[in-house]
């Protein structure tokens, strides 16, 4: 840490990138959220049924599998 003031865009950064990867190049995108999806809808809705089943269809989410399924609407 630096004794010596400096301004906002002297400050160095941590982050120096972010990287989107959706398609799943790089990471098992189902793998990682949609578990964590899931999870959530759960949550919210109270656990199964008619809610968290309307929430599941407008993500596009699938329970067997826990992942997203692509669409196009």
């Amino acid at each position: 840490m630096s004794l010596i003031p400096m301004t906002p865009q002297q400050t160095p950064s941590a982050i120096s990138a972010i990287l989107f990867d959706k398609d799943g190049t790089l990471m098992d995108f189902q793998g990682s959220w949609g578990p964590w999806a899931q999870g959530v809808i759960l949550e919210i809705c109270g656990g199964p049924g008619e809610k968290a089943e309307a929430w599941r269809w407008r993500w596009d989410l699938t329970w067997h599998r826990c992942g997203f399924t692509p669409t196009v609407r």
